[in-house]
């Protein structure tokens, strides 16, 4: 390919709100998302609207004891598309009396038609200080729900992975991140899938800082199905990383054949056994000084991760031998 020179917008599309959440390129669509719980498709080559559909009414910032997303909270969670029924899945925030409740909403991509609608809060939460910011994900036919807090860690909030069936029928499954308080998975790129179905999260800082491990800054493998946690890894020392906010969760998990790359918010990276994470400080290799601190979903492509460092663009390179050599 010819080397890239100046690059120039195709189209802009004014839409209702602020865009939190990434878009989707579905065929000849893109759907995009806005806090105030609308929903667009865009005819990707000219971004005319095709359809639009308002689910909800979004939650006053005003009205959430804590938070940086104003003035209004909507669908902040990077919807999925599921391309065996063809439906968009979005979690919309809405008031309600006086709190707040959080629905998965499946649209037909093609039209916009509502196809599932269902409340999807863990039960004992408590909705105002739940934050649903991380992409969603889609595994053995269920569509998959994280939860952390807001900026500013008010309230008694604690890390959820919540796995409904993309029908909107049928059990739902809850898995608590966490024993105590905190321990959101906020990572904006949602959960990473491995080829079996199972679910990697990554949990920021708990409220613990010494004593029993609290569950808190970890990488976490869970069957979306069963909702049972299978393994997990934290470093050795994941109560200081409490104290001083120094946790994995601000990225997702890469999944890199049968291993598991994963940084956060130290200059310190992971690599993980897929079958076996590690436990708490048991990773297979770390790596010191490749990435300054990691924010966001890392991209993939072979044995080559690609991490979104404070940095700069980081390319790491994962060896047969299970060496990391860090490259540009």
């Amino acid at each position: 390919m010819p080397a890239p020179s100046a690059l120039q917008p195709a189209w802009r599309a004014t839409l209702d709100g602020v865009v939190q959440a990434s878009p989707l390129v579905i065929g000849d669509l893109v759907i995009a998302a806005t806090e105030q719980n609308t929903v667009y498709g865009l005819r990707r080559t000219t971004g005319r609207v095709v359809w639009s559909r308002h689910l909800a009414a979004p939650v006053p910032a005003a009205s959430l004891p804590c938070g940086n997303i104003t003035p209004v909270v909507g669908i902040t969670g990077t919807p999925v598309f599921d391309s065996v029924s063809g439906q968009v899945f979005a979690v919309t925030s809405t008031p309600s009396g006086s709190g707040v409740r959080h629905d998965l909403v499946g649209l037909d991509y093609r039209t916009g038609r509502q196809t599932v609608r269902r409340n999807v809060d863990p039960a004992g939460s408590d909705p105002r200080v739940q934050n649903q910011r991380g992409a969603l994900g889609l595994a053995k036919g269920r569509v998959l729900v994280t939860y952390g807090g807001h900026a500013g860690d008010c309230g008694n909030y604690h890390g959820y992975l919540v796995s409904v069936p993309a029908t909107g029928a049928g059990a739902v499954t809850v898995v608590r991140i966490g024993t105590g308080r905190e321990a959101g998975l906020w990572q904006p790129s949602g959960p990473s899938v491995d080829r079996f179905g199972n679910a990697y999260v990554v949990a920021g800082n708990g409220s613990a800082t010494g004593g029993a491990y609290d569950g808190s800054d970890s990488v976490n493998k869970v069957d979306p199905a069963t909702g049972r946690l299978l393994s997990r890894f934290a470093p050795s020392g994941w109560a200081a990383d409490n104290a001083r906010d120094l946790d994995l969760g601000s990225s997702g998990a890469a999944l890199v054949g049968d291993k598991v790359w994963v940084q956060g918010k130290t200059g310190t990276g992971y690599l993980l056994q897929q079958g076996a994470l590690g436990g708490i400080g048991h990773p297979l290799r770390s790596l010191r000084g490749a990435c300054a601190t990691q924010f966001g979903g890392p991209a993939v492509h072979n044995n080559v991760v690609i991490a979104p460092c404070t940095d700069g663009l980081r390319q790491l390179v994962l060896r047969s031998d299970g060496s990391i050599v860090a490259g540009w």
